[in-house]
């Protein structure tokens, strides 16, 4: 069986990782872990004083994290804003086709009917 002080070392180990790479919170990591809130305070404190970090190191990092889940989300949203205007446009492409077969179909049957050359000759005038 373990020491006292070898599962001390093992849950400020775990809580210290819990803190300060996957920034959660003292509530979120006590909940985990079942240590007091209050000796997670303590040993943050204790952990950011020897490393030279601040306490609000935790909350520039949720920060960071959140800032980047609005910028993913916009880039979601842009991307199917971005789909939908593509393929409006692909049918108002689809539809300019059709017409200009439309115009030219009504251009060779008028020229067949009336025997008359509508379409300009290709070329240039000498």
């Amino acid at each position: 069986m373990r020491s006292y002080k070898e599962r001390r070392i093992k849950y400020y180990n775990e809580v210290m990782r819990l803190w300060y790479d996957e920034t959660l919170s003292v509530a979120r990591i006590s909940k985990i872990t079942s240590v007091p809130t209050t000796t997670i305070e303590r040993w943050i404190t204790k952990f950011a004083a020897e490393n030279g970090i601040s306490r609000s190191h935790n909350a520039n990092k949720v920060m960071a994290k959140t800032e980047k889940k609005i910028e993913q989300l916009n880039l979601e949203s842009e991307i199917k804003r971005l789909k939908a205007e593509n393929a409006r446009l692909e049918s108002d492409l689809r539809r300019a086709e059709m017409k200009a077969d439309l115009y030219n179909e009504m251009i060779d049957v008028a020229e067949k009917t009336f025997d008359i050359p509508i379409r300009k000759k290709a070329g240039a005038k000498r």
